[in-house]
């Protein structure tokens, strides 16, 4: 190897580590509930929290995957924010 490709590599391995250093830190998925984890969460019954669910517009926040809806955590708190308006 030659001093030019030797300090090309050196080179090239430092800016390798400089991005390295600079990349962002991936977000951690948001937490999901179920819809029973988040009825009993917010202390109401299944039925009731599926008409917050189904309201036009919703009230509440939730993902549908395949058949199975979920409630991120952070849709409870908003839900609960707009509740005190």
């Amino acid at each position: 190897m030659t001093r030019l490709e030797a300090a090309v590599a050196e080179l090239a391995a430092a800016i390798r580590e400089d991005l390295a250093r600079q990349a962002p830190e991936p977000d951690p998925p948001e937490s999901v509930l179920t819809v029973t984890e988040a009825a009993a969460a917010l202390k109401i019954g299944r039925s009731r929290l599926y008409r917050e669910l189904t309201a036009e517009p919703p009230r509440l926040r939730s993902i549908v995957i395949g058949r199975a809806r979920r409630i991120p955590r952070s849709a409870l708190a908003d839900y609960l924010l707009a509740g005190q308006r």
